[in-house]
């Protein structure tokens, strides 16, 4: 897990993560999709079976907030959505996966849901960190990775 920090002439610095998980027994990168059992589509399986864990993670992130407020909705940051980063910053530790939210800054969560003047959510690399138990997974991944046979 890398996390770049960079200086954007604001009063803060900017955060991005960018995560590299490796087979070393194949010598090979590996994708989140590669985690799963033939023919699971990790973008679709994970939401469901993640949503308590992403919820959490949604009602820790800075700043302080009233859980479930906007935009720390769950249906904000499925896959689909520019706050999940399309959950294409992810590590896997021994027990859990973790999915760093969103990968990069971004400035707002629609390029289509502009109105001038009105206040507009931008989100810091990494503000939201889901810890997904692997367990919760097992049913989708493969038993190398925790997966049941």
């Amino acid at each position: 897990v890398y996390r770049e920090t960079y200086h954007a002439d604001g009063p803060d610095f900017n955060n991005a993560y960018r995560t590299f998980t490796f087979d070393m027994a194949r010598g090979a990168r590996l994708q989140l999709a590669d985690l799963m059992k033939s023919g699971v589509d990790p973008l679709t399986a994970i939401p469901s079976l993640a949503h308590p864990y992403i919820v959490a993670a949604l009602d820790a992130a800075p700043p302080p907030h009233q859980p479930g407020s906007y935009p720390f909705v769950a249906e904000r940051w499925t896959p689909d959505k520019v706050y999940s980063g399309g959950y294409k910053a992810w590590a896997l530790t021994p027990d859990e996966l973790m999915i760093y939210m969103p990968d990069y800054p971004v400035g707002r969560d629609s390029p289509t849901d502009f109105t001038p003047g009105v206040m507009q959510w931008s989100m810091d690399g990494g503000t939201v960190q889901a810890r997904i138990p692997l367990a919760a997974l097992a049913g989708i991944l493969r038993p190398e990775f925790g997966g049941t046979p």
